[in-house]
């Protein structure tokens, strides 16, 4: 079986809400594992689903016997544990109510979007989230030293793209070949690399505000 992509972890996700602790019959289950197992099968992954909506846990075994998941949810949130050919891992989704949370185990990969979302751990320090604006989702992969950092603000496009230009430079950044749209969508794609680092920064209209998306990552050998 292919390893599962986000759409299928999505529809898992999905599914677990929907059926929730303490919540459905026996009948709903046996339903829901079908389509699930019809959803992934469209997908061209074949497997076995089991749902315990009494406890709230799912398990999806690969016919293959490649991979197996399987998903605990309770009042703080959902647990998954994937093991496939590259071993296994353990993912934990959580929220506060503000904030939603995932991260792998072990000091991996994490993301946190909501309202109380900040720049994550590691984020680096010489690159400023823009004054003012509200950052809606973070993420970081210590492994790669790969970071993301999206924020809304209300100033303007070319206003927010020219603050970065001036204020990595101040930083000691070196900026690259950009990309910039005019028109009803502007649009600023910024570059820049210093050390062993690079960063790009896409600055765009979105829904009467500007979207400020920040990903930096270890340059490639």
């Amino acid at each position: 079986m292919r390893r599962l992509g986000m759409p299928a972890v999505v529809l898992i996700c999905t599914v677990v809400l929907v059926i929730g602790p303490g919540c459905g019959k026996k009948a709903s289950d046996v339903a829901a594992e079908r389509a699930m197992e019809n959803a992934m099968a469209k997908d061209g992954q074949d497997a076995e689903v089991k749902i315990d909506s009494k406890t709230g846990s799912m398990s999806i075994k690969s016919k293959d016997g490649n991979e197996d998941v399987d998903i605990k949810m309770d009042g703080s949130g959902m647990t998954v544990k994937a093991k496939g050919e590259n071993g296994e891992t353990v993912s934990t989704y959580s929220s506060d109510g503000a904030t939603s949370t995932v991260k792998t185990e072990g000091g991996g990969a994490s993301v946190v979007f909501g309202k109380g979302a900040k720049a994550p751990e590691g984020f680096p320090k010489d690159i400023p989230i823009y004054p003012g604006a509200e950052i809606q989702m973070s993420s970081s992969d210590p492994a790669s030293k790969t970071f993301v950092v999206q924020a809304l603000s209300a100033d303007g496009v070319d206003k927010v793209a020219e603050y970065y230009k001036k204020e990595m430079k101040s930083a000691g950044w070196n900026e690259g070949e950009g990309v910039v749209q005019t028109g009803a969508n502007p649009m600023h794609m910024l570059n820049f690399d210093k050390g062993g680092m690079s960063a790009m920064i896409m600055v765009m209209a979105q829904e009467g505000k500007t979207l400020v998306s920040i990903t930096t990552e270890e340059k490639q050998q």
